[in-house]
């Protein structure tokens, strides 16, 4: 545990059915009891990083809601960071699961308000469609808030050459050399962006494990939630930096067309790297989703 100034971080984990272990950090006041589920009837957030990320992505937001406030669970995804694989085969549906796994196991009786950042934000959509499948009516009073941030439903098909190349002990040693690693890595961010933040990236997605790292960008390739999104009434906010190269207007739009409840807002001087890129914005963002769901 961590307590700086009014924070607390507390650091735990859970396991899914399949024997994954998840590491979780929960970001909170530190006048808050973490381990009493029915202390509060206000949601958790639950903040899901990208490939090739850990949950420390977050930390910026994370530290800027707990402050607010509220309280902050920031996840590995399975295979990121320090959690295992389990069993399962790594797929956008697993992902999912895992990340209702994380909200059912800290917030049992609580609302929760999710953030998935690019493919954290595929998770988030998965696990939407699975709750509003499994259960229409009480879903919108269980999933309060949704956030996308630089994510999509559909159309992120890694090209084949791409993922050949990931598979090479070049690419692998070209990553953990900070000069080549960060030229590489520079088109997911802004073109301006400050060295630490670029350093910060290129060390998050080195230190990933490269198995992992292939699976879950070859994970995408089927990948289509537009089927479902129409069901999904939750208050929506979808988030776009305007120099990302990943996710483009398309893929907002598709978004913006299927889901019914959206806010979309495009964010200036980012790329595609929002947590490191624009924490602020996203906090911001996050926190008024909470505000309104409790109105």
């Amino acid at each position: 545990m961590t307590t700086t100034a009014d924070v607390t971080i507390t650091d735990l984990a859970t396991t899914t059915p399949d024997g994954a272990r998840l590491t979780v950090a929960i970001h909170h006041p530190a006048h808050i009891d973490t381990h009493d589920t029915t202390a509060t009837t206000t949601p958790l957030i639950v903040l899901a990083h990208g490939w090739g990320a850990t949950h420390t992505v977050w930390h910026a937001t994370a530290r800027l809601l707990a402050a607010q406030g509220h309280t902050v669970a920031a996840y590995d995804q399975r295979g990121h960071g320090t959690s295992t694989l389990g069993s399962n085969a790594l797929t956008i549906q697993q992902l999912g699961h895992d990340l209702a796994t994380v909200a059912d196991a800290l917030a049992p009786h609580r609302p929760v308000v999710v953030a998935g950042h690019s493919g954290g934000g595929y998770a988030a959509l998965a696990y939407a469609t699975q709750l509003y499948a499994d259960a229409p009516r009480t879903a919108p009073q269980r999933l309060v808030g949704l956030l996308l941030a630089a994510s999509a439903a559909d159309d992120q098909q890694t090209p084949p050459g791409e993922l050949r190349i990931m598979k090479t002990k070049a690419f692998q040693r070209a990553l953990r050399n900070p000069r080549l690693g960060r030229q590489l890595l520079k088109k997911t961010l802004h073109p301006n962006a400050p060295a630490h933040t670029q350093e910060t990236n290129r060390r998050l997605f080195a230190n990933t494990d490269p198995h992992t790292r292939l699976t879950t960008f070859a994970s995408t390739s089927t990948m289509d939630h537009t089927p479902h999104l129409r069901h999904i009434t939750t208050p929506t906010t979808i988030l776009r930096g305007t120099h990302d190269t990943s996710v483009g207007q398309t893929h907002i739009r598709t978004l913006q067309t299927h889901l019914p409840n959206t806010t979309v807002d495009t964010l200036s001087d980012a790329g595609h790297i929002l947590p490191l890129e624009a924490p602020h914005q996203l906090a911001r963002q996050i926190h008024q989703l909470t505000l309104t769901s409790q109105r």
